[in-house]
């Protein structure tokens, strides 16, 4: 068996990590941008949201061994 890759995220110990806001709140690899505006740090928390998830589910394509 070969051995798992690194991952690049960290996993994440809050309870709650249904929503990308969850998940964006205890993840600590990232800080966000010191911005005033609400909305540029909406889009930096979907942004994140968006990458995470893709990374999330290249892991799991790898661990299932079907690599599109």
């Amino acid at each position: 068996m070969e051995p798992r890759p690194k991952l690049r995220f960290k996993r994440l110990s809050c309870p709650e990590m249904d929503t990308p806001r969850n998940i964006l709140d205890c993840h600590s690899g990232h800080q966000p941008p010191q911005l005033s505006g609400h909305s540029d740090l909406n889009l930096w928390r979907l942004r994140m949201a968006v990458r995470i998830a893709a990374a999330l589910e290249r892991e799991k394509k790898t661990a299932t061994g079907s690599l599109v």
